[in-house]
């Protein structure tokens, strides 16, 4: 996928954990590769991730990017 070549070769002068996510709320994007294509944010392990990314991305029960 050429979003993930792209992704990959992004270097910064910091650290930093950078999620992107498709409008499914599924990684694009995450430090941990198993996760890309294969798990939602919001059915994170972990639980203030998965509260957090239910915050930011819905509103009033509906996806924001919708």
């Amino acid at each position: 996928m050429i979003i993930r070549k792209l992704i990959a070769d992004i270097h910064l002068d910091f650290e930093l954990d950078i999620y992107l996510l498709i409008k499914e709320d599924m990684y694009l994007a995450n430090p941990n590769p198993k996760k890309i294509m294969n798990i939602k944010i919001t059915e994170e392990e972990n639980l203030s991730l998965q509260e957090a990314a239910r915050t930011l991305l819905y509103r009033h029960g509906r996806f924001l990017a919708r």
